[in-house]
């Protein structure tokens, strides 16, 4: 009788497993055609919109951020299907009336409605998934959905691509989701058995007597702080990438949409196959050590992929910063689902969500005004408003490593199953963490203190005429260049041009590129090309001379063909 008890009872959690991870699939092929696929380009080539991307995305992440604990109680009372449907339902509608509009705060309000829809779904998805299974394969289970995100991740970007290369739009891609959203309701009504909830049977005597919702919030709270400004902190990390990495690849490497989502597909896909055998490699190694060395892998690759501008490094540093997530997100989701009572596994887990979700908000926000405006730009630092979140980025995900070895590690013993993380690499890592501080100040210093080499100078004399200051642009040019014969010098015609360029019809410039140093070292050029919209693309060859200073001023311009 016990056996086939045990025999029943594994069997329901291999369903709700299997189930949980289909719908996982579909539901993350959804969220991300729309919001990371979709929109970004929707939003800046079709309304010409780019500098409200931040505020649309950022609705979505806020709704997500605010609804995750209240919808991860209301799972831990009501069931967890409901809410694991509600979320899909909703965008089935939603992704089609994004065509429809044009005014970015009705976008808004619908990627709000996204957020609840996303709020409701993974709360009540992982909280299934603890409640499903032991304690002893937890980091396993939790990597299913893992594994299921990045199948979804990994078929969102080239199908949504796809979408719009065979209508030759950018709209194909919504009307995918919405067929998307319509698979994930269906399958998740026959495949989820109907009572995913494990705590009816917990006598009402075990819940603390008296305790207010007030109260219940401030003990959730205090009861997991180091895994709340952890999660700020990393999806903040991970937030000044989601809206631009697509716009990336497609302005600065020149990829199409099928390009760049078939470049992305076999490395999730591979990682999605991987994320289980990873699971179990947490439940042995241990949960606390695979999170923080799999983040130590993540901090690492981003690094590497800021720093070495090249397209294949990319994705062999994309596929190791795979392989850290994969190890390192199951493991964290098993440590918090430790960390909380068993009849509020959803509300801790909507707690934590939602700290994801306001660094994620952040994050993206931050991230597309700084990708979008060239105020940002550090040409002396070689570093430019469209890789600059990059080394955000990874500069939070270091201070996010430090915290995994330090402070969370100390702090989460109990739960952490295996071998826990030992002072030595404490102290490898902070004295690590301490020494690349060092190196990035005194870089900045040594940049700071040396001659500009010419193609910044061009880089600084461009950013200036941009803006529309030629007072700035003259600092950086010899008086011989500026005398035009007319009542304008060169930098204010540059200014002019420049400036209406990128104000008004929208162009984006890529810094000057292609040096050639001539004339023993005294003279240079560089080039400089700017895009727009309609991908019509015009360039200038700047001249450089050295000065006996050493410093470099700008000679010439003249127009350069592409």
């Amino acid at each position: 009788m016990v056996k086939d008890k045990e025999r029943l009872k594994r069997s329901a959690s291999t369903r709700i497993i299997i189930g949980l991870g289909i719908v996982g699939i579909f539901a993350q092929m959804g969220w991300t055609t729309v919001n990371f696929s979709a929109l970004p380009v929707w939003v800046t080539f079709d309304l010409h919109l780019g500098q409200h991307l931040g505020l649309i995305l950022g609705a979505f992440m806020l709704t997500e951020a605010i609804f995750r604990p209240s919808l991860g109680a209301l799972s831990d009372r009501i069931g967890r299907k409901p809410l694991i449907l509600a979320g899909p339902a909703l965008g089935i509608f939603t992704s089609i009336a994004t065509i429809y509009t044009a005014n970015p705060y009705v976008m808004v309000l619908l990627r709000g409605i996204d957020g609840v829809g996303l709020a409701a779904f993974w709360p009540a998805s992982f909280a299934a998934i603890g409640d499903a299974v032991d304690e002893k394969s937890r980091s396993m289970a939790m990597s299913v959905l893992n594994s299921a995100s990045m199948a979804g991740m990994a078929l969102a970007f080239p199908l949504g691509g796809l979408a719009n290369d065979l209508t030759k739009s950018h709209w194909g891609s919504f009307v995918l989701v919405s067929i998307i959203f319509a698979i994930t309701v269906l399958v998740g009504l026959f495949a989820l058995p109907r009572g995913i909830h494990k705590h009816d049977h917990i006598p009402h005597e075990e819940a603390p007597p008296h305790m207010t919702i007030s109260d219940e919030v401030k003990n959730l709270f205090r009861s997991v702080p180091d895994m709340l400004v952890m999660s700020i902190v990393v999806f903040f990390a991970i937030g000044l990438l989601m809206p631009v990495i697509k716009l990336y690849a497609m302005e600065q490497f020149g990829m199409s949409e099928t390009k760049f989502g078939m470049l992305l597909m076999p490395v999730a896909a591979a990682l999605g196959v991987m994320a289980v055998p990873f699971g179990k490699l947490a439940d042995k190694w241990g949960k606390m050590v695979s999170v923080g060395y799999g983040m130590l892998t993540c901090c690492l690759s981003i690094w590497f992929i800021a720093i070495v501008r090249n397209t294949l490094a990319a994705a062999g540093s994309g596929a190791v910063l795979g392989v850290g997530f994969a190890v390192a997100f199951p493991a964290w989701m098993a440590v918090i689902s430790l960390a909380a009572p068993r009849d509020k596994a959803g509300q801790v887990m909507g707690a934590v969500g939602m700290a994801q979700g306001i660094g994620a908000m952040v994050g993206t926000a931050l991230g597309s005004f700084i990708y979008s405006t060239d105020w940002m730009s550090l040409p002396r630092l070689g570093v430019m408003n469209k890789n600059l979140p990059f080394y955000l980025c990874a500069l939070f995900l270091s201070i996010g490593t430090v915290m995994v070895f330090t402070w969370i590690s100390r702090s989460r013993t109990e739960s952490a199953m295996g071998r826990r993380i030992k002072d030595k690499e404490r102290r490898f890592i902070v004295i690590a963490a301490i020494i690349g501080a060092v190196v990035i100040c005194g870089w900045v210093v040594f940049r700071y203190t040396k001659p500009v080499a010419p193609d910044r100078v061009a880089w600084l004399w461009v950013q200036s005429a941009v803006r529309g200051d030629a007072e700035k642009a003259e600092k950086y040019t010899l008086p011989s260049f500026e005398k035009t014969g007319r009542n304008e010098t060169a930098s204010e015609m540059a200014a002019d041009i420049y400036s209406r360029w990128s104000k008004k019809e929208k162009a984006y410039y890529i810094p000057p590129s292609h040096q050639k140093i001539f004339d023993r070292g005294r003279r240079a050029e560089v080039r400089v090309v700017f895009v727009f919209p309609d991908r019509r693309r015009v360039a200038d060859v700047i001249i450089l001379q050295k000065q006996p200073s050493g410093e470099w001023k700008i000679a010439g311009k003249h127009a350069a063909r592409l």
